[in-house]
Parts: C-alpha cells; structure tokens; sequence
C-alpha cells in the first residue's frame, strides 16, 4: 500500500469553514475567513494519497480549535516547528502575502515539498529567493495557481491546441469583484495597503492573467494603468478612516508571444459585478470562457463559434475533472488538482507544474505593470 503523504497545513482557521457566494456578494467571510479551511482541508480530506498530519495558525488556542474542528492530532502556532516536524512531508501556506517567504523559506530549510499559495511574495526579490532555495533543496515546490488546472480552462486550451480558431489575433478579459465601497470590518482592512501584496485585485490579477497567459503564451510587451480609485476606507469595526494605497483598478494592453493584441481590465467595483470573462478571437471562430464571480469559486463556462454560427455552449469533457467524485465542487476542486500534480511528482520525479518559477514570472509580469503605469511607457519583457 502506498503511503499516504503528510500535509500541515499553515493557515488553517476553521472560522472561515463557510463563505457567501450568492446575491452578487463577494465570496468572503466578514470575519475569521481561511482560505485553507474553505478549499485545502475539504480537496486533502477527498484524496486517497494525502492525509492533514497537522496545522498551524498564529496562536495555540486556534491551533488547537483547528486541530479539534478538522480531526487533526497536531497542532503547532509556530511554523517552524512544524516545517521540522518529521511527520509532515509537505508545507501547505496559505496566508497572507507578507507571511509567505519565511514560511516557504522554514519549510525549504528542513527540506520540505511546499504548496504556497499565491500572490507568491511581496516581491519579485523575495519570489527569486523562494524559486532558488527551492531548486537548490531538490524538493518540489508547487504554486496554487488553480486557473491552470481549471477543466474549463483545460478544454479551452485543448480546443486551441486543436486549431479550433485558426490564427490567434485578438484577445479581452475582464475580471470585475465585487465590494470596492468605503466600509470594511477590521479584519479586511489589511487589503488597502499596497505593502501586504495582496488586495482584492491583485489577487485577482494574479489568476486571471496567469491563466491568460498559460492558455495563449506570454506577453511580451505591455502598456498599463495602475490605479486606486477608492483612497479611502472607513473600519466598520472601529468607525475610524484609513488611507488606502492598493490598486482597484489594473488595466492593460499588450502583445503576446504569437503577436496577439490582448487588452484586459482586472477592476474592483462596488455592485453588480458579472465576474470573470476572456474572449479569444480567431481567423476561424472564437471562444469564450466566463464565470459569473471568478474561477476560484464558480466554475467556468466555455462558449463558441466557428466561421460565423452563432455562439454555443461547448460542454466540458468530464475527463477533465480529474478529482475523485467526493471532492465538493467550488473552491477545493481545484485545490485538489494541484495536489494531485504535486502528488505526482512527489511520487515520480516529474517537473512540478505549476512551479515557483512561474511566480517569478507572474512577477516580473506584475513589475512590468507598475513600471509601465508610473512611466507612462510600454515595457518590453525578456
């Protein structure tokens, strides 16, 4: 029988177990959200080759509630007695941003595997270092990009390998959340300062244009506005005003590597959000891929036309769901296929995929952006 491997998990407050997603609002908890409880301990718990050996958050009493609420016998508030644990073989951090590289680099020292999810670091220095140690550790080290192992997102890439739309030309994607208006509870009020990494757009960004990029090739030359339209908010905890720096709005027009002119909007907007949508336009046909809030928590719909008929639903081949059927729908879905690839190669040998080294890009990607935004230029990428 093979032997099961051994996750503990960073970031695991069962407080955050239950998450809105109807009415249009965004899929948040108000308070004591966790991102690891919502998809890490459902996908690990729906996988035969995985087993929650322990989790850790920041203090001991919501490490144990943790340990208690998910049936786990170790709990730790420090990680790096945890990343030392001898019977954890794998690093799951899912976190806040600024948290990110000492975890990854702890778990790294003791010479873990590691799931860290993204946006991957505060900087594209810090995602370099992360990158390094983990090549030089010979460990995999796998980034929770779920759009990449999304079965829409895999049908769409499938029918473009497939020359469903004969030359690539024309691409535009939208990514609208919902909720940018001038009150948050303190718990969110982290999201407004552009030093955490980490607000409602860039995480946002971060998938979207991953996945762009991932179905149709890297950009190499973009044109880009950064902005923050909303610069202040009110903590609705404590009735107290706060400046807010993190970017709402991420617009962009660029090329791709097979000439491709894309232009996409990633924007935080206050009501009526209609989600997530990427079309492709090709000498042949087009294609559509949609979600009515995001990837991460509904899934995608693929839509298309070819010579001109109208546009029609293109169902989804179920072989493309690789997940056994007790993982929920929703969030751990696609939590679970990124386990099962670092199962794999944990088991194999084989490349990681997505690895740390496609956060170094997303990053460079990201610093290009902002380069572009405050120079009022296009930049060139290498």
């Amino acid at each position: 029988m093979t032997k099961k491997l051994r996750v503990g998990l960073i970031g695991a407050n069962p407080g955050g177990a239950v998450a809105a997603t109807t009415k249009g609002v965004a899929p948040y908890t108000s308070s004591g959200e966790s991102w690891g409880a919502i998809s890490h301990v459902p996908a690990l718990r729906s996988l035969p080759g995985y087993e929650i050996a322990a989790v850790c958050t920041s203090r001991p009493e919501t490490a144990a509630a943790a340990a208690t609420a998910f049936g786990v016998s170790r709990s730790f508030h420090d990680f790096r007695q945890m990343a030392q644990d001898p019977d954890v073989d794998i690093v799951a951090v899912s976190v806040r941003v600024p948290f990110h590289h000492p975890m990854v680099m702890a778990a790294l020292d003791a010479g873990k595997h590691v799931f860290c999810e993204p946006p991957f670091a505060l900087n594209l220095a810090d995602a370099e270092e992360m990158a390094a140690a983990a090549k030089k550790q010979g460990v995999c080290a796998l980034l929770g990009l779920q759009f990449r192992v999304d079965p829409a997102m895999l049908h769409l890439q499938e029918l473009l390998a497939e020359g469903y739309l004969g030359e690539v030309r024309t691409v535009h994607m939208t990514m609208y959340s919902p909720g940018a208006i001038d009150e948050r509870p303190a718990d969110r009020m982290w999201h407004g300062d552009r030093k955490n990494g980490a607000g409602v757009t860039i995480i946002r960004a971060n998938h979207t244009l991953d996945g762009l990029c991932f179905a149709l090739g890297d950009f190499t030359e973009v044109a880009a506005r950064v902005e923050t339209r909303l610069k202040r908010w009110r903590n609705t905890d404590t009735g107290e005003w706060h400046d807010v720096d993190a970017p709402d709005h991420i617009m962009v027009n660029g090329v791709l590597e097979g000439g491709a002119l894309v232009s996409a909007l990633v924007a935080h907007v206050p009501h009526n959000s209609p989600g997530y949508r990427m079309e492709i336009y090709g000498s042949r046909g087009t294609l559509v891929l949609s979600s009515t809030i995001s990837p991460q928590w509904v899934p995608c719909v693929v839509m298309g036309s070819r010579d001109g008929a109208p546009l029609e639903e293109l169902p989804t081949p179920q072989r493309f769901r690789e997940a056994p059927p007790e993982t929920p729908d929703g969030p751990p879905l696609n939590v679970a296929h990124l386990y099962q690839r670092l199962e794999q190669a944990i088991r194999t040998g084989a490349p990681v995929d997505p690895g740390f080294e496609v956060g170094v890009a997303r990053h460079r990607l990201l610093d290009a952006l902002q380069r572009s935004s405050d120079e009022g230029r296009t930049i060139r990428l290498e």
